[in-house]
């Protein structure tokens, strides 16, 4: 589903087995993979590229808001695949043997990658005619990001918030209440209008204030 322009929605798969993340395509000169999820929608992601008419061969960049199981146990055999690059948090790449432990505990795995680009707070990241602005966001994993693309006001938050005021969970190890509020502050301060969450839905209404409901519900846990 097509939620703004270049910017292609594969929402997870409903009701699987595993747990499955929000993908996102951004179709633009250097093609690029937000989060392709879990290695078992895999099969699913590429069925959506060929009705889409995008061959993977062509995809060049992997980006990952997070080094959950869910999110990037499918970059090694994308990547294989389509020789693309793989970017993320270098917070998040030395987080990796607890994202490890964390596929573990739910039953799941998830092998080692190396990344080929980092991605830091205040740089951004050019795919063509898109400028996105990385945003660090710990509190969910230390090396979450978010990624802006100010001209579309649309957010790629992850799984730092979600609608309807929902927050990513700081239970697991290297979740850190008081660090998400202080990242979804500052996400409350963006002007968005898109937001294209982790999981979810794709929210495309008041979203400035869904994103201040989050806030509420950050601040909640301390």
């Amino acid at each position: 589903m097509k939620i703004a322009d270049r910017i292609i929605f594969y929402p997870g798969i409903e009701g699987f087995k595993i747990i499955t993340s929000n993908t996102y395509l951004i179709c633009d000169d250097i093609l690029t993979v937000v989060d392709p999820g879990h290695i078992g929608q895999l099969k699913t992601l590429l069925q959506h590229l060929r009705q889409d008419e995008i061959r993977v061969e062509d995809i060049k960049l992997i980006v990952n808001t997070h080094s959950h199981f869910d999110h990037c146990s499918a970059n090694l055999p994308l990547q294989r695949t389509s020789k693309a690059k793989i970017a993320i948090h270098r917070l998040e790449e030395e987080y990796l043997e607890r994202s490890q432990e964390i596929a573990r505990r739910f039953g799941d795995d998830l092998h080692s990658f190396k990344a080929d680009q980092y991605l830091q707070e205040g740089e951004e990241l050019t795919t063509g005619a898109l400028t996105f602005q990385i945003i660090h966001t710990p509190g969910h994993t230390p090396g979450s990001i978010c990624l802006y693309e100010p001209n579309l006001k649309l957010l790629i938050s992850g799984d730092t918030i979600f609608p309807h005021g929902n927050i990513g969970r700081v239970d697991l190890p290297g979740g850190n209440p008081a660090q998400l509020v202080k990242s979804v502050k500052r996400l409350s301060r963006l002007d968005v209008m898109i937001l294209a969450p982790g999981h979810m839905e794709v929210a495309m209404e008041a979203v400035n204030e869904q994103i201040k409901a989050s806030l509420r519900s950050a601040e909640s846990l301390l």
